[in-house]
């Protein structure tokens, strides 16, 4: 039988158009009437700015059953610029994470779990850290350990050329949360994050009703065993 839904991961992610200049809007949707703008406080923003990706795990068979459910937002730009601190820290906590493993000797051994209790300290230390949820937080600094997985496993295959040493980023365009620090709204419509960066409740658009997905799986489950 299928079990509770349940969201596994959330990503929110700033298109690759976003640069450091051109910020919550381009000026080329000034006069953008179009459905992929929406009129908020007088001006056009594009909703596409930020996309939240969600996991969908069932309990019947997790690897047939997950899903990514892409949503577009649509808030006020002072919530839009309150993700940016969120996106900020998320570059500098994995940044951080690779910067301890090389400057700590090998016979440490820093590992995946050995970052995660770093990124603890960083919450300690920087009170900026701190405003992000705790598990965004150890998702940042796992982040850093795939960097330095993938260099490991590249070393081990013995491929040739670069083995793709772990690199500071400068570029990061995403947060990705877990199962806390935001809380879906009864209709489904709606989203919260409940962290001290001021985000907010935002709306959902996008074709996915998550209210009707537990039918639909339950309706895919039994097409595939008839």
């Amino acid at each position: 039988m299928l079990g509770l839904i349940q969201v596994k991961k959330l990503r929110l992610i700033r298109p690759r158009w976003e640069i450091e200049n051109e910020r919550v809007f381009r000026p080329e949707m000034k006069n953008d009437t179009s459905t992929s703008s929406v009129t908020t406080q007088g001006n056009l923003f594009p909703v596409n700015i930020f996309l939240i990706y969600v996991n969908i795990k069932t309990g019947l068979n997790p690897e047939i059953f997950m899903r990514v459910l892409e949503y577009k937002i649509k808030g006020k730009p002072s919530q839009y610029q309150a993700i940016e601190p969120a996106i900020r820290t998320t570059q500098f906590v994995r940044n951080k994470a690779i910067r301890y493993w090389i400057d700590n000797s090998r016979e440490l051994k820093i590992n995946k779990f050995a970052l995660n209790k770093y990124s603890t300290i960083l919450r300690k230390e920087f009170s900026f850290v701190n405003n992000l949820n705790s598990m965004a937080v150890q998702s940042a600094a796992e982040r850093g350990w795939t960097a330095i997985s993938r260099f490991y496993d590249n070393c081990k295959k013995k491929i040739l050329g670069k083995k793709g040493y772990p690199q500071f980023q400068k570029d990061c365009r995403s947060v990705e949360y877990k199962t806390s620090g935001w809380s879906l709204h009864p209709t489904k419509r709606q989203i919260t994050f409940t962290d001290k960066n001021g985000i907010g409740k935002l709306k959902l658009l996008g074709k996915w009703e998550i209210h009707t997905y537990n039918s639909r799986l339950k309706l895919e489950s039994q097409r595939l065993q008839t």
